[in-house]
């Protein structure tokens, strides 16, 4: 015993180091485990409903557009439009135009700055290539430039001074009697007529209603419609040598319905697309126009009062003057720290820009912008918009001709492209035109390529717009076939930092047994074929992992139940209906979130069908928690945290101890 207590004696400090290192590395232990249960988290997971028989909307050909000083984008569109405000000088008979104060102020052969080739004559030289490219690309969409400054170049010799009004020549919509319009025209008479240029123009490419009907139900050759201009509210300041008087919301809805009188006397079918301002100031009030305040006290913003005024010359004339209301959108999204989103590629910019589209749709989305803040009762935009149409213009519909969102070098610019796509294809939009923030966007086109040339064969996003929900923030957008559902498309954008599987039941009346998958990601805009045969549709279920910062298009093909036959009229001015929750054979819930959608009815199911399109949960190895995201739950994380630093408190007072005695 004597001997027992001299060797304890002895190797007392030993016996504490050692005693030190069992509890230091227990503590190791139990972090490591807690370490690896974070690290064996598996990617989100992100359950979507899917059902063709709801929502059904015919998805406009056109909202697929690009504009055409955005260059050729190198694969199929489905519309082209000119834009620029220097278009609004433009004189077609010696095919001239001045660029304006922000660029020069110079009057210039239009054709020579494009690229067009006078092999025949400097008659409307531009216009008439811009309609032989269109052709030559088999694209269904065009629409022309009407220029409303009033104005136009009187020549192509260069800088302009501003006392220089000897440079322009009268631009008049009417000349006096149709039978003088000359295929030459007459250069010395010292007017401009736009009358004149547009019978010139469907005299070489057609009316709208001689078009000829495209396999995909666009309509191919003539003048789809004419654009009223563009950004009124700059031009007093862009062209300052014509001495333009004060904008006013009276005297420019008055010049439209003039115009529009001039297109539809020259081309009856043609569309009438109303000027496009720029942002969301000028939709409330013109940008402060001269006279705004003395209609605000009768109608709720500018747009109220242009529907309203063109109603009411249209009801004077007989006819429709305006088909669409066009508007120009460019985000005005900054970060936290004053960047403008639509000029910046940092970090911060790049995620501000995934979130800007929201601005269209989502009431819960509040934009870091000076206008959104000032008039966020105005927001989301495209319920407030189509609610003004209903009420002062039905019938009318809604255009952006000009959009952009910037972000071309980044995968944020395709997936903000995409998302205002699938927008714009559920929410019935007209026409749209993506326009190039930079020399560099192929991000922006990779998000509008994958609705409309996917896969490089020319395959595209589905007509229909059908309904979607899924579980988590992605963005998705599904379409299928206006005869039946044999094949679904369906746009995943996963706007998340991290990888996300898609989790999807496929409510149709059609069995899916084939599945492609393309898509664009962070590391590059090519759209590549991204499906290695791995995971297959199974009872209308499929399963994929949809890598960060993402656009994919799933394109599912099976064979249609027989006697399926679905319609999708045009949805307009319809009843809400709302959906009960659906429940994921894995366990998810999903909830109808859309609170304000505008729906059609859905086909009614007979026993048949109604059995066959039942989802029944296949057997899968595949565990989920009981909230759908396949991460460790917040609880758990802050509780395995606190018993780490207890164990720790724990050993510092041991070792505390042990060296007291």
């Amino acid at each position: 015993m004597g001997r027992l207590r001299k060797y304890l004696h002895k190797n007392k400090f030993r016996l504490k180091f050692r005693r030190i290192l069992e509890i230091f590395a227990a503590v190791l232990v139990c972090i490591n485990l807690f370490s690896f249960e974070i690290s064996a988290e598996e990617p989100r997971r992100i359950s979507i409903i899917i059902d063709t028989s709801r929502d059904r909307v015919n998805i406009s050909p056109y909202i697929y557009g690009i504009n055409d000083n955005s260059g050729d984008p190198g694969f199929k569109v489905k519309a082209v439009m000119q834009s620029g405000t220097y278009l609004d000088t433009y004189n077609w008979e010696l095919d001239a135009a001045n660029t304006g104060k922000a660029d020069g102020a110079e009057n210039i052969f239009v054709s020579e700055a494009s690229g067009a080739d006078a092999h025949y004559s400097v008659t409307a030289l531009s216009p008439s290539a811009f309609m032989d490219n269109a052709n030559a690309a088999d694209i269904p969409g065009r629409f022309l430039y009407f220029p409303m400054a009033g104005y136009a170049a009187a020549d192509t010799d260069g800088a302009v001074r501003d006392y220089e009004t000897d440079r322009f020549l009268p631009l008049l919509d009417r000349k006096a009697l149709s039978s003088e319009y000359m295929l030459t025209p007459n250069t010395s008479d010292g007017f401009v007529y736009n009358d004149e240029y547009l019978a010139y123009m469907i005299n070489r490419f057609g009316w709208r209603d001689a078009e000829i009907n495209a396999p995909d139900g666009t309509a191919l050759g003539g003048i789809t419609g004419y654009i009223l201009g563009s950004e009124p509210e700059e031009l007093k300041d862009e062209f300052p040598a014509l001495n333009l008087r004060e904008l006013t919301a009276e005297y420019l809805a008055s010049d439209c319905a003039e115009a529009a009188r001039t297109v539809k006397h020259i081309d009856p079918s043609a569309f009438v697309f109303s000027p496009g301002v720029r942002n969301l100031e000028s939709y409330i009030n013109l940008s402060n126009s001269a006279d705004w305040e003395t209609h605000s006290d009768s109608y709720s913003w500018f747009i109220d009062y242009f529907l309203d005024s063109m109603k009411k010359s249209s009801e004077l004339s007989g006819e429709r003057l305006l088909d669409s209301l066009d508007l120009q959108f460019f985000t005005e999204a900054v970060t936290e720290t004053g960047e403008e989103v639509i000029n910046s590629d940092s970090k911060a910019a790049n995620a501000a820009r995934i979130e800007a589209p929201r601005l269209f749709k989502d009431s819960t989305y509040s934009e870091a912008s000076r206008s959104a803040v000032n008039y966020k009762a105005y927001t989301p935009l495209l319920p407030t918009l189509q609610a003004s149409i209903r009420m002062y213009y039905p019938g009318t519909k809604l255009s952006f001709s000009e959009y952009s969102f910037g972000g071309g070098t980044d995968s944020s610019g395709g997936i903000a492209v995409a998302d205002t796509l699938g927008i714009f294809g559920e929410s019935g939009i007209y026409m749209a035109g993506l326009s190039k923030s930079s020399p560099d966007y192929d991000y922006e086109s990779a998000g509008l390529k994958i609705y409309t040339d996917y896969d490089g064969a020319g395959n595209s996003f589905s007509p229909v717009s059908v309904y979607s929900e899924n579980s988590g923030t992605a963005s998705v957008y599904a379409a299928t076939g206006n005869v039946n559902d044999s094949k679904l498309t369906v746009i995943y954008i996963n706007k998340s930092e991290t990888t996300e599987t898609a989790h999807f039941l496929l409510f149709a009346n059609s069995d899916y047994d084939s599945v492609r998958v393309y898509g664009f990601d962070e590391e590059s805009p090519e759209i590549v074929d991204c499906y290695d045969g791995g995971a297959v549709v199974t009872s209308n279920i499929f399963e994929y992992a949809v890598p960060a910062r993402s656009v994919y298009m799933f394109e599912f093909t099976g064979i249609p139940h027989p006697g399926a036959v679905t319609t999708a009229p045009l949805r307009e001015n319809e009843t809400i209906t709302t959906t009960p929750a659906v429940t994921d054979p894995y366990g998810a819930t999903i909830t109808d979130m859309s609170e304000t959608e505008t729906v059609t009815a859905a086909p009614a199911f007979s026993a048949e069908t109604e059995a066959a399109t039942t989802i029944s949960a296949p057997e899968s190895s595949l565990s989920e928690p009981a909230d759908g995201d396949g991460e460790i739950p917040l609880v758990i994380r802050i509780i395995a945290i606190l018993l780490i630093f207890t164990v720790a408190g724990v050993f510092a007072y041991v070792i505390f101890k042990m060296f007291r005695t």
